[in-house]
């Protein structure tokens, strides 16, 4: 017998494992392209259901098997959807010892894109050569035409191929089970373990991995559809020059009121209204009531009213925002969806004459994570410039894989002579680079150390006070005049910031007023040091020059490179005195 309450929650759980259905908008109308379902596969979201236990109940194989279910399927969506998919370490790739067209690829782990965990425990062997030959993709030249093989240059060819590994399983220890008195028959023998594995594929085509910035340039892009393409942007295209006629926007913006005005006005306005009933906005409710609620410009001069300047405004201010909501809406993205093959790519192979002939770590698709970061930079840093064209290094794909080395021998040997690490140091840059401006970074902020100040601590002194200070300080000030910047740029930003020590100038800025505005630290060489001269010399110059030029009435010309007349040079000043314990250059 069947009670209320267990009726109730058989309803309930029938309701939870009926996916919900998903509206959906059009695809090509608007943005409504970026509101499809989820296609099939291991990526699509599902409902959540676990068995709940209780003493004295009858279990099934069916409850322990979505105890089972619950589990993997929550780890699979943690892993897909925050860590990602690919590579995390290990499974290099190495040719086996006896070049029998087999490569040994190495432990490691690696997530694919459903979220599986693929794990190589032990190392592996692959048969490179047999796989090729199954599919038929293997191009032997010694059975050419040609009839010379490897002797015959012209008839030498390389392939390349890629590998990836896939998530597999395998059913193991089979036993037979227990009869019953619903089968007393035995019944067929059922495997007790599922065993996690892996397999490994090859493609004869690079595969693409999805791109999340390429994804989200195409979501901005569908926004912007209707400045591109349609009805909407045909029609402001051949209005366009009108609107501008009646604007007139070098006039005053308060007296352009004139029939053309309106009359274009309810044209535009008619184009924008048929684009929001065809291509309903998704983020704003009352858009289309907001622009039917617009007023015209006046006709006459005389009339009080909206100008022609302010209705067009009030107008493209919602054609505005119909854009960048849609915009800055489209930035909260998707879950992701499965691509076509969700095998995570680990490198390839060269064949040459239907031998292999290369084995290369590279293109492999990593998984960014904390734990191996730096690791997956350099290694990121590395290849693509191996693989990217530069000049006179054309990529060319169909002669084998990527990367090719080529060499300067004259280039290598000198630098060989200089030094034998030359090229040691060349490959390990990028290492030494992040290594020493972490170290920069570290000393730059470290607040702990004595004898170091913040520079902010200048802003807002008056000129004479900031100088008194950094006198005191021994911190020489290079000093600029100029108006204050609306905005600050983001190196200047890291450098007002850094702790300041030692002897090192400061670049300061003021306003008329005389009051500092910023203090940050020069970069590169010292501020004041300008060839043999200092800042204070080359302005005193540039303002001799200056005063020069205004006194004759002559100018240099600085955009054709011809001179109109030529100014008298005015003599160099003093040379600097050489900063103490340094060597000067003699002049």
């Amino acid at each position: 017998m069947t009670t209320k309450s267990s009726k109730t929650a058989q309803t309930a759980t029938a309701a939870s494992a009926t996916p919900p259905t998903t509206a959906t908008t059009p695809c090509g109308c608007g943005c409504g392209c970026q509101g499809h379902a989820h296609g099939g596969g291991c990526c699509k979201l599902t409902c959540f259901e676990r068995p709940s236990y209780f003493c004295g109940q009858l279990l099934s194989d069916t409850d322990l098997t979505l105890q089972e279910t619950y589990f993997r399927e929550k780890n699979k969506l943690y892993h897909r959807t925050i860590d990602g998919f690919g590579v995390v370490c290990g499974l290099r790739l190495r040719c086996e010892s006896n070049c029998n067209g087999r490569i040994t690829i190495g432990d490691g782990y690696a997530i694919d894109c459903c979220g599986n965990d693929l794990v190589v425990c032990e190392q592996r062997s692959f048969d490179v050569i047999g796989e090729l030959k199954k599919k038929k993709w293997l191009i032997d030249t010694r059975k050419d035409p040609c009839g010379q093989g490897d002797r015959d240059r012209g008839c030498l060819t390389k392939q390349c191929f890629y590998i990836g590994i896939c998530y597999a399983e395998e059913p193991a220890d089979f036993v037979a089970p227990y009869t019953t008195d619903c089968s007393p028959a035995p019944g067929p023998c059922q495997p007790t373990r599922i065993r996690e594995g892996v397999k490994f594929e090859i493609y004869d085509k690079l595969p693409v991995r999805p791109n999340p910035l390429t994804e989200m340039e195409k979501r901005i892009e569908c926004c912007f559809r209707i400045f591109r393409e349609g009805q909407f942007s045909r029609g402001l295209e051949q209005i366009a020059g009108r609107i501008l006629d009646v604007l007139d926007c070098n006039r005053d913006k308060r007296d352009n009121a004139n029939d053309a005005a309106f009359g274009v006005f309810q044209e535009c306005r008619a184009l924008f209204l048929y684009e929001l009933r065809t291509c309903p906005d998704q983020y704003n409710c009352n858009l289309e009531h907001e622009v039917c609620k617009l007023r015209p410009p006046v006709r006459d001069r005389d009339r009080e009213g909206l100008t022609a300047y302010e209705a067009f405004t009030g107008l493209f201010e919602l054609i505005q925002q119909h854009v960048f909501s849609c915009v800055l809406n489209e930035l909260a993205f998707q879950c992701p969806d499965p691509p076509d093959n969700c095998c995570v790519l680990i490198g390839s192979v060269e064949i040459e004459n239907g031998r292999l002939s290369r084995v290369i770590n590279y293109p492999r698709w990593y998984l960014w994570c904390f734990a191996n970061f730096f690791e997956v930079l350099i290694y990121t840093l590395a290849t693509d410039a191996a693989c990217r064209p530069t000049e006179g290094r054309e990529e060319r794909k169909s002669d084998g894989c990527c990367p090719s080395f080529q060499v300067d021998v004259c280039e290598f040997l000198n630098l060989f002579q200089a030094e034998h690490r030359a090229a040691e140091f060349a490959a390990s840059s990028s290492l030494r680079a992040i290594k020493e401006m972490y170290s920069s970074f570290t000393k730059g902020f470290d607040f702990m150390q004595a004898r170091g100040f913040s520079p902010r601590v200048l802003q807002g002194l008056s000129v004479d006070d900031a100088q008194s200070l950094a006198k005191r300080l021994n911190v020489p000030l290079e000093m600029f005049d100029r108006p204050v910047a609306a905005e600050t740029d983001p190196i200047s930003a890291l450098l007002a910031n850094l702790i300041h020590r030692g002897a090192d100038p400061l670049v300061v800025e003021s306003t008329r007023d005389r009051l500092i505005t910023t203090a940050t630290r020069s970069m590169g060489a010292p501020a004041r040091s300008v060839g043999s001269y200092s800042y204070d010399d080359i302005a005193d110059l540039e303002a001799r020059v200056k005063k020069l030029e205004s006194s004759t009435g002559t100018t240099t010309g600085t955009t054709t490179g011809t001179t109109t007349a030529a100014a008298p040079t005015p003599p160099p000043p003093a040379p600097a005195p050489a900063p103490e314990g340094g060597s000067g250059d003699a002049h």
